[in-house]
């Protein structure tokens, strides 16, 4: 007699209960092993995974309150399970995101229930839900855009911290008189370094240089800062 294979274990990571217990009964009917991550505002979301020793991971990319899902990605690949990230997110260059981090593909939720049980059954049996190719041109996608983000921030680059914390000021709304104000600085001052961020960027107000900065998609310090 053949030696029996034990059930394959799937955790289901989704901020939406509902379909998390239904795509979990669907996969229990077919004899897997499913555990659903419960996101309680004290969940420790990564290590409940870890704990369960799955071979693959249903990951939804944006969990509400628990924020992105793309960082846990590296650790779960490190540890040999298999990432398949399930999202309503339609967002190519996130989606190359998740693919670099390692993981095994991503269905879009909007494909549908079938399209998604037939995409858990091809990743657990081969591994992966992409064929090489189709990663390739995730990452070269990724690349690209990358590229294009350094491009369009160079310009920043040039600005002091100094600089660029004023430049944030001015995004937020705040005037030269009341950074000067909340800096302990005079007016000129800060007027010495506004006229330093208009130099260094090649604009000719600061209405311009604020509207390039959003254009460019630039984050000040202090709100990078707040991020971590």
């Amino acid at each position: 007699m053949g030696e029996t294979r034990a059930p394959e274990r799937i955790v289901i990571v989704e901020d939406h209960s509902l379909m998390a217990h239904t795509l979990a009964a669907a996969l229990s009917a077919s004899g897997r092993i499913v555990d659903v991550v419960e996101l309680t505002p004290d969940a420790e979301v990564l290590p409940t995974i870890q704990a369960a020793l799955p071979d693959l991971v249903l990951l939804d990319l944006d969990l509400g309150p628990w924020g992105d899902a793309t960082d846990a990605i590296p650790a779960l690949a490190d540890d040999g399970v298999q990432v398949l990230v399930v999202t309503g997110i339609d967002d190519p260059v996130r989606h190359a995101r998740c693919v670099a981090a390692g993981a095994a593909g991503v269905v879009r939720k909007a494909s549908g229930f079938d399209h998604l049980l037939a995409a858990i059954t091809r990743t657990l049996r081969d591994g992966s839900l992409l064929t090489r190719h189709e990663r390739e041109e995730h990452l070269s996608l990724l690349r690209e855009h990358e590229r294009a983000e350094r491009r369009r921030l160079a310009p920043f680059e040039a600005l002091s911290r100094r600089e660029a914390e004023i430049l944030g000021d001015l995004m937020a709304g705040q005037t030269v008189a009341a950074i000067a104000v909340r800096s302990y600085v005079s007016v000129g001052t800060v007027r010495t370094h506004v006229r330093a961020i208009l130099r260094k960027l090649g604009a000719h107000s600061q209405v311009q240089a604020i509207g390039m900065a959003r254009d460019a998609g630039w984050r000040p310090p202090q709100e990078r800062a707040l991020q971590r």
